[in-house]
């Protein structure tokens, strides 16, 4: 049938002639060889006008910007010049949405690169190609067959004997046998584990004797105590208190020794010395009494007995002044007799210190009163 119909390529724009029954269909041009939709140029050629794209608003740092085309949006995306997930909507849509949960903006990952296989070189590893192929056929249960790096001749079959594995297998050490680098280094290891136990044993260990020592069960053997208790032995202690005494007793003597004495001293001048020496000289001692350490448990008891008596002996000294500013004969004996009391609470002072200084291998003289 001859062609009734003309229309002009739209590619290239020459005349094509086609009958009737191709209208609206796709032909090959035969100048330009691209495919053309043949049309009646009568009636207008036909559009490949794509539809319209959505315009879309977007949300960035709280303010909404738009519209934009769908296109432009998915470029900005693309491009990173907005986050993925950035609030989209678009006009006729139901609620805001993030953008990477709309298929149209979601940017696809970039492929992800085969991996590079292993280079194996048989240089300065022990191993020759023959020896390669002979570990091969060992591994698969029969002869080697594989052709040799560089050649073009394959190489024969042969069943693999004992000998011929015996040189490369002895280029190799066994891990963890015989030394080594990781050997060296788990000894290491271990050997720093046990210094660690050792020195946390020996402090808990010291605290522990240092608190049994404190508490005074150690207290009578002189031998722990040179070594847990300051260098201060259980005799040490004893010959310190005692020394400490001594002094106090030497002080208070030389306060009384200024005392008037005698039926006919005035009961004025007997208050006076009193008040000026002797009491001010025993409520020193009181102090030192009171600020000297004691360790040891009947020691620290001897210690307390001695501040009693002190105590004593000062209230007794301070109602006898008064007695005697008042010329009270009935206060007056009454204060003699308190001193005398305080005087016999001296003996059992001294009792308890030969206890204690039997006990840590002293032997304890005392002057009598």
């Amino acid at each position: 049938m001859a062609p009734t119909h003309t229309c002009p390529c739209q590619h290239c724009g020459q005349p094509l002639a086609f009958p009737p029954e191709m209208l609206g269909q796709e032909a090959g041009c035969p100048h330009c060889g691209a495919a053309t939709l043949l049309h009646d140029p009568t009636v207008g050629a036909p559009t490949t006008e794509s539809p319209p794209e959505h315009s879309w608003f977007y949300n960035l740092a709280g303010e909404t910007h738009g519209p934009v085309v769908e296109s432009a949006l998915s470029a900005m995306i693309a491009s990173s010049q907005l986050p993925a997930e950035t609030w989209v909507w678009a006009e006729g849509g139901a609620d805001w949405r993030p953008a990477n949960e709309i298929v149209c903006f979601q940017v696809a990952p970039p492929p992800i690169p085969p991996k590079i296989p292993p280079k194996i070189s048989s240089k300065g590893n022990g191993l020759s190609s023959g020896s390669l192929g002979q570990i091969a056929a060992r591994s698969n249960g029969g002869p080697a067959q594989f052709r040799p790096i560089g050649s073009s001749s394959p190489v024969s079959s042969a069943p693999v004997s004992s000998t011929s594995l015996a040189a490369p297998v002895s280029n190799f050490k066994p891990v963890g046998g015989g030394g080594g680098a990781f050997a060296s280094i788990n000894s290491w290891r271990w050997l720093k584990l046990a210094g660690s136990a050792l020195v946390v044993l020996l402090v808990v260990g010291g605290i522990v004797v240092k608190v049994v020592w404190k508490s005074g069960l150690l207290a009578k053997a002189p031998a722990l105590a040179k070594i847990f208790g300051g260098g201060t032995s259980l005799g040490d202690e004893v010959q310190n208190y005692l020394t400490f005494r001594d002094q106090q007793i030497n002080t208070v003597n030389q306060a009384t020794s200024t005392m008037p004495g005698g039926l006919f001293t005035p009961p004025a001048a007997l208050a006076a010395t009193l008040e000026r020496s002797v009491i001010p000289a025993f409520e020193t001692s009181l102090r030192a009494y009171q600020n000297y350490r004691v360790k040891d448990a009947e020691l620290l008891a001897v210690k307390q007995i001695e501040i009693a008596v002190t105590q004593q002996r000062i209230q007794a000294y301070r109602a006898l002044s008064e007695a005697c500013k008042q010329q009270n004969r009935q206060q007056i004996q009454s204060s003699q007799r308190e001193l005398n009391q305080a005087q016999q609470r001296e003996r059992e002072v001294q009792n308890k210190l030969r206890e204690i200084g039997n006990k840590a291998g002293l032997n304890i003289m005392f002057r009598p009163f």
